[in-house]
């Protein structure tokens, strides 16, 4: 009848479609409840999270569970503007009152006006065809380089230098990611928007079985790229319109500590 009844905790499948990233939600005290596209109710509630892409559009969250009736939802994601990996613009939130020692504490500003280290603005590294990054990992200072060739570090926390390039791969920009991160779990690890008329790389350990996101969204080539002395499987996808990718964890796998993390390339398209 539309209200909440507390004694209901059966399981509610989800689905999903447009500019979204299913997140799911999660189960108090069950292990592997996050991130599927189901979920029990709680006391008779429960929610899940959407991250939005870099791409607009409608979201519609379809909920069915045994015994009652559908049900969905229309989220509408709206472009903003971005500048150097972030907007300018704060999203719709409801207004608080504040102090002006209590703003300036928020924006990072000490008593003197002055804008202390810890809040200073990061500094932007931007390539020749890749601009902006998003990274939800753990580790801080994965970015964008460019010109990749022999003699380069690859990771951001390790000296492992690239060795011979295939050519495909030289002079293209890379995200120097993380080596720390190469078992962290998330469904969107890295986003990127890749403009038109390019192809994206992705070089990923062969020790390591592939994920879905690699399968689904890139074609296998016949190039490998030396790291550490371990072939990684080159991966590419090219680009004709300007796009987003959502890129997710290094592996499924939960016993594999010796791999590399995988490498993103994007380069002009071939053609």
């Amino acid at each position: 009848q539309g209200e909440r009844c507390p004694t209901f905790q059966n399981r509610v499948d989800f689905e999903m479609e447009g500019p979204g990233v299913w997140r799911g939600g999660y189960n108090s005290g069950k292990i592997k409840s996050i991130n599927n596209s189901y979920l029990d109710l709680e006391c008779g509630i429960n929610r899940v999270a959407i991250r939005s892409t870099l791409s607009e559009g409608q979201i519609v969250v379809r909920a069915t569970s045994a015994g009652l009736r559908p049900a969905e939802a229309t989220l509408i994601s709206r472009p903003v503007k971005i500048e150097g990996g972030t907007t300018p613009s704060l999203p719709a939130m409801p207004i608080v009152k504040l102090s002006s020692q209590q703003a300036g504490a928020a924006m990072g500003i000490n008593n003197s006006g002055i804008l202390t280290s810890d809040f200073a603005r990061p500094t932007i590294h931007h390539g020749k065809y890749l601009m902006n990054l998003s990274y939800s990992g753990p580790s801080k200072g994965v970015h964008i380089e460019s010109d990749a060739e022999a003699g380069k570090t690859v990771y951001v926390d390790h000296d492992e230098t690239f060795a011979d390039m295939p050519q495909a791969l030289c002079r293209s920009d890379w995200i120097q990611a993380a080596f720390a991160d190469r078992l962290y779990s998330a469904v969107d690890l890295m986003e990127i928007p890749v403009p038109a008329h390019s192809v994206i790389y992705v070089a990923h350990d062969n020790r390591l079985d592939r994920p879905a996101w690699l399968r689904q969204q890139f074609e296998p080539t016949e190039m490998s790229l030396v790291v550490g002395g371990k072939p990684m499987k080159v991966y590419r996808r090219i680009v004709e319109t300007e796009r987003s990718f959502t890129l997710g964890s290094n592996t499924d796998q939960t016993q594999a500590e010796e791999c590399n993390m995988y490498l993103v390339f994007i380069n002009a398209s071939p053609d």
